[in-house]
């Protein structure tokens, strides 16, 4: 009797273990938020690589916070603002990793200074799926300045908004 308990042990260890769920493997991220900005009368307002925006929020403390009040990723190489390509509709786009993944983790209201201007994205990206291997984000809503935005299709099905400004 003892010999059959033994070997059921070593039977169930092995049974469970091949029931865990599959783990993400850790390089998974939200997509980037990709936007342009366009002013009341429908003129983007990125005009170069150097356009001089800041993008900031509030953490838990109440305390504000910039993650890119510079123009260029911490790489040193990698700007914010990228041209697109020729057949593009717009010239200029804001491409971040930082606002979808601090999003994820809380941080649902962000301010955009521009030209003497602040505007108010709410852009909410929750992390929905955690044990999936990809696709664990979702962005569950967009607003700029308080309307909701959808996302267009560039090419190559990529997304990305188009911000307008209504003053």
């Amino acid at each position: 009797m003892k010999r059959a308990h033994l070997f059921l042990v070593p039977l169930l260890a092995l049974t469970a273990s091949c029931e865990e769920p599959v783990k993400p493997n850790g390089n998974d991220m939200p997509h980037p938020l990709v936007f342009v900005l366009l002013d009341k009368q429908g003129n983007e307002l990125f005009t170069s690589e150097d356009t001089p925006i800041k993008v900031s929020s509030f953490n838990n403390g109440g305390q504000r916070f910039y993650i890119e009040s510079q123009t260029q990723y911490p790489d040193g190489k990698t700007k914010m603002i990228q041209p697109t390509s020729p057949s593009a509709p717009y010239r200029f786009i804001y491409y971040s990793l930082f606002v979808p993944l601090i999003s994820s983790q809380g941080s649902k209201e962000w301010y955009l200074e521009l030209n003497g201007k602040t505007d108010t994205l709410r852009y909410d990206v929750r992390h929905a799926r955690p044990k999936a291997l990809y696709n664990q984000f979702d962005v569950v809503a967009v607003s700029f300045n308080g309307k909701p935005v959808a996302a267009s299709v560039g090419p190559l099905n990529s997304s990305y908004y188009v911000l307008r400004r209504l003053r």
